[in-house]
């Protein structure tokens, strides 16, 4: 499989992420909903005498959206300090994603899909903001330099064939939890469902699942002085892929992830458990050049 790279050539897609978190705890039940719009333009630049392709990609829209209204709070504290603290959060990140827009970075890819090369200092460190933000706002460090590779610079790179109906890859996904690391080894398993004209672009449809176990991470921590232990509960992903069928980038993607991590320690004599439950919603779909002009 061979993908078209071609100078000059510009794909654009616009992108959707939803985050929704279920905090559950002793005392209470919280849920936080993060939901990311954006319009990604990917312009190939340079094509070396080896085939690889310099790929020059921006953000020309990053919108969040946050809702903390539902969110787990500690008893006693007043409605209007709770209203004040999501104002400023939500003001906080919509700074931050600013920081993103027009800052471009570049890759270089082999015609085959594997990224050789990322040169993306400054987008790192606009990126680094946005996570800071979400962060302070109890949500998961969801962007980061391995998200990018896998997810962001060309959506759905993870097939690497199309000579077969059945296949397996193998690949890992970065998280943070409160500043704890986390990686988790997820495979997929990829079935060709037939082809289907999408957006007007004859496509071959790829169905995959998933699932996933971590890896490496601290499997115990101190939160306020309490030892805790984390575990993984489970992670699964499920998701179809339209894939053009004369140059093999994306056209339309849906993925869902659905993980469940628990968090369990002892203080003064009794055990509690806090489960957190997130589903993760991602659109993908390439915008035609009528489309896009009208941005």
């Amino acid at each position: 499989m061979r993908f078209r790279l071609q100078e000059d050539d510009l794909f654009a897609y616009r992108s959707k992420q939803k985050i929704e978190t279920t905090i559950s705890a002793p005392d209470g039940t919280g849920k936080t909903k993060f939901e990311i719009e954006s319009v990604i333009e990917q312009r190939i630049v340079e094509i070396a005498e080896n085939g690889n392709g310099i790929i020059e990609t921006k953000y020309k829209k990053f919108e969040v959206a946050v809702d903390l209204s539902s969110g787990f709070f500690p008893p006693g504290i007043p409605q209007e300090e709770i209203d004040q603290a999501l104002e400023e959060a939500s003001q906080e990140i919509t700074d931050a994603a600013k920081l993103i827009l027009n800052e471009p970075f570049k890759i270089t890819m082999t015609p085959r899909g594997e990224i050789k090369k990322l040169e993306a200092k400054k987008f790192l460190a606009a990126l680094k903001a946005v996570n800071d933000a979400l962060a302070g706002s109890g949500s998961f460090d969801f962007l980061d330099e391995a998200t990018l590779k896998h997810n962001i610079i060309v959506p759905g790179l993870m097939y690497p064939k199309l000579d077969e109906y059945l296949w397996e890859t193998k690949t890992q996904v970065a998280e943070e939890i409160e500043g704890i690391s986390i990686t988790t080894d997820l495979k997929l398993n990829w079935s060709r469902q037939g082809e289907k004209v999408v957006k007007k672009i004859p496509s071959h449809i790829l169905e995959l699942t998933g699932e996933g176990k971590m890896t490496e991470g601290t499997a115990s921590l101190q939160i306020d002085g309490v030892d805790v232990a984390l575990n993984q509960e489970s992670y699964d992903m499920e998701g179809i892929v339209h894939i053009s069928k004369e140059d093999l980038w994306p056209v339309k993607t849906k993925v869902v992830n659905n993980t469940v991590l628990t968090m369990t320690g002892e203080q003064c004599g009794v055990i509690e458990t806090v489960t957190v439950q997130t589903k993760e919603t991602n659109t993908t779909e390439r915008l035609r050049p009528d489309e896009y002009d009208k941005l």
